[in-house]
């Protein structure tokens, strides 16, 4: 890379998480974190485990080896992709139950239905040749193989545990039968779990347990019980209903409603289940996908009873016979692929996710993942307009200025009813505009659909693309420099980004005609309307003095008009990554300022100041900022090694916070701090270990200069600052501003 500076926002935090993947008993995945950080291999031993995960033939499903029991994946237990046909193979010196669940890095696909499948976890015990549905209920519903068989009514001569109805040489009817049950058993229990998203993810485990016990006593009985019968359902929805009060004995009245029409349609699609006549036809494989489309109204109608008892049921259209039979051998239940994109400029590593409640919250049950280099993502859904909603965390990048675009705590964007999320979008939704109201206020020139307009796409006009993204990177720093200023003034860090973009939403809401151009000779009043209606959404207003607001609006309005000259948003090409690079550095002075209440440190106020920052920056800049005073230790780089350093940073009161410690500098690989209390030999805890003892002494922090230029390795501005005794609950973790200046 030629000419920009680079920033990245770092925050030093607690560690809450083991690498682990959830199955959450049976067919729940858990919520947010790094999917992206999973990855499969065998652990070297001398054991292989091989067979099938069915339920349909899953391909590309992560199945592994659950050795200590615990229901989660653990770093270092093995585990294999299934092949087309189901197939894994994994190599292992430990043995245990095994689970399989969606690729968290990919597509997992129903092969019987040719449709992406995610959401879901199967098992079975240690030993078995397959993982299906079945399975799941002797491995985590307590039930017999000779339960399964008598209860569900199995082949004679069919084991649970290791028939392959897609292996060679079985008969075809006994496999027919056998996969018509696997289906009909995946649908009671998805169904019933997820009409009870309302009590959580343990409700996942409560439906499998109440189609266990229903199955055990009919077993018991010498009795089958079947799943397309309104009595049989009845029961299992009995049972449900009463594991689901034990977990939360406030469900309204109302959803004993909803639940009826959750069983009506389980028992109209597995009647149409019923109806397959082989195991590969095209009509076989409509059928076995009607529960996907069922899913899909439960999901919907349990968030619509959550926000409005009473409502769930709406969402149910197969409870109705006629809807199943109409959409039975048509493509209306079919799950079609969704693609979109986040943008500022693309923005890389952006968490997102399909909003099937529309709340812009990320639940148990809706599938998520990350951008990729170009701000990409895909979904698979039945949805015919899909929800998304994004969180930029300390992991994206806008891979137009080469900067972290998001923290610890996220920046919450939403799409507009289509497959574009950005700032804009975000304002868009929330206040309720349309295309033409949008290009009102931003001044972009006519574009026709902003909900999924993609700057970045074949044919769209030079006029238009550069428009959209200067408004995009304008619309983020504001949103962000008043997110860090009502920060610094008091606000939780947990809600200060969604505060600032609803407050700015607010002012959308009867905004007129250029109210958001934020240069030019009305950019002023106009980042000033968003302050106020910001701090107002914040209740902050009598934190912030006069004198402070107006050096916040001119420093912003100095980045943005910079901003607005920048007319290359390619990240192959830009010469303007300089002027998108200083937002970061801005952040950092109005948080500084709000909680100093000094206006005097947002020196970007002066616009020759950020000016300097983009071309006259020294080349050998690296310091700390100690109080007001940036300390040059760039002498320190030539004898790193043997030249230890200590400066006294942010004492608090009770003199906890006492120092930061150069333990280490390589100028082509990193720095490492310790954080030390001059009252102690030993270093102080930085954040929690795996065990919760604080037994961490230190924290690496990358640099990541490898891909710069050799001559400016060595150059660089670091920025820290302590706060307090926030590191007592660990709430407020260190802020940590690392720069490159190229």
């Amino acid at each position: 890379m030629d000419g920009p500076v680079q920033q990245r926002k770092l925050r030093l935090k607690k560690v809450t998480t083991t690498n682990a993947l959830s199955p959450l008993a049976l067919l729940t995945l858990g919520a947010c974190g790094g999917a992206n950080d999973y990855f499969f291999s065998g652990d070297g031993g001398g054991l292989t485990v091989s067979g099938n995960a069915i339920k349909g033939p899953l391909h590309n499903a992560f199945v592994f080896i659950d050795s200590n029991e615990n229901g989660v994946w653990d770093t270092g237990e093995a585990s294999d992709l299934t092949d087309s046909d189901g197939n894994y193979s994994i190599s292992a010196s430990a043995t245990g139950k095994l689970v399989v669940t969606e690729d968290p890095n990919g597509t997992t696909t129903d092969t019987s239905t040719g449709l992406a499948l995610s959401g879901f976890s199967l098992s079975a015990p240690d030993g078995a040749d397959v993982i299906s549905p079945m399975t799941t209920l002797i491995a985590d519903g307590g039930m017999t193989a000779a339960q399964i068989t008598q209860g569900l009514g199995l082949p004679d001569g069919v084991d649970p545990l290791t028939y392959n109805p897609y292996g060679s040489g079985v008969n075809a009817a006994e496999a027919l039968a056998v996969e018509k049950l696997a289906h009909q058993v995946f649908n009671v229990v998805t169904s019933y779990a997820d009409s009870a998203a309302t009590v959580g993810d343990i409700s996942a485990a409560a439906a499998m347990e109440a189609v266990a016990s229903t199955t055990i006593a009919r077993a018991n009985a010498g009795e089958v019980i079947d799943l397309s019968l309104s009595d049989d359902l009845a029961d299992i929805q009995s049972a449900a209903v009463t594991k689901f009060t034990a977990i939360d004995s406030a469900l309204p009245a109302t959803f004993g409603t909803y639940l009826d029409s959750v069983s009506s349609g389980l028992k109209n699609v597995n009647a149409q289940v019923a109806n397959a006549d082989s195991l590969t036809s095209d009509a076989a494989k409509e059928l076995f996908s009607l529960g996907a489309g069922l899913r899909e109204q439960v999901n919907n109608g349990a968030q619509a009873e959550k926000a409005a008892a009473g409502t769930g049921a709406n969402s149910v259209t197969y409870k109705s016979a006629a809807a199943v039979t109409e959409d039975a051998g048509s493509a209306a239940v079919k799950v079609v692929e969704v693609s979109g994109k986040v943008l500022i400029g693309p923005v890389k590593s952006a968490l997102v996710w399909l909003d099937k409640d529309g709340d812009g919250v990320l639940d148990s049950n809706e599938k998520y993942q990350r951008t990729d280099g170009d701000g990409s993502f895909t979904f698979s859904t039945t949805s015919s307009s899909p929800n998304f909603a994004v969180l930029l965390d300390d992991s994206s990048i806008n891979m137009a200025s080469g900067t972290v675009v998001g923290d610890q705590n996220g920046v919450p964007l939403v799409s507009a009813g289509g497959t574009t999320v950005s700032h804009i979008t975000t304002v868009m939704k929330k206040a309720g505009l349309t295309s033409e109201q949008v290009n009102a206020i931003f001044d972009l020139p006519d574009i026709d659909d902003i909900a999924n307009f993609d700057p970045y796409g074949e044919g769209v006009s030079a006029e238009q693309a550069t428009a959209y993204l200067q408004a995009t990177h304008q619309l983020a720093a504001v949103a962000d420099a008043l997110a860090a200023l009502i920060y610094g003034a008091g606000t939780t860090g947990a809600t200060a980004n969604s505060k600032a973009m609803t407050g700015i939403a607010s002012v959308a809401e009867n905004a007129e005609a250029g109210s958001f151009v934020f240069d030019g000779n009305a950019g002023k009043a106009n980042i000033e309307a968003l302050l106020n209606s910001v701090a107002t959404e914040a209740s902050v207003q009598g934190q912030l003095t006069s004198a402070l607001k107006d050096a916040a609006v001119d420093a912003i309005y100095n980045l943005t008009t910079v901003i607005g000259n920048v007319t290359d948003f390619d990240p192959e090409t830009t010469d303007g990554l300089g002027k998108l690079s200083n937002n970061n550095n801005l952040q950092f002075q109005l948080y500084m300022a709000a909680d100093q209440s000094d206006p005097n440190l947002i020196t970007y106020k002066t616009a020759s100041n950020l000016n300097d920052d983009l071309t006259n920056r020294p080349p050998t800049d690296l310091g700390f900022l100690v109080g007001d005073d940036l300390i040059d230790i760039a002498s320190i780089k030539d004898n790193a090694s043997s030249d230890e350093k200590v400066f006294e940073v942010g004492v608090s009161d009770d003199g906890s916070l006492r120092r930061w410690e150069i333990a280490e500098i390589d100028g082509t690989d990193y720095a490492k701090f310790v954080f030390a209390d001059a009252a102690e030999d030993n270093p102080r805890m930085l954040y929690q270990t795996d065990n919760g003892d604080n037994d961490i002494s230190s924290v690496n922090l990358k640099l990541n200069v490898d891909s710069l230029d050799a001559t400016v390795k060595n150059t660089y501005t670091v920025v820290l600052m302590a706060q307090d005794d926030a590191y007592k609950d660990y709430s407020d973790p260190l802020l940590v501003v690392v720069s490159e200046t190229l």
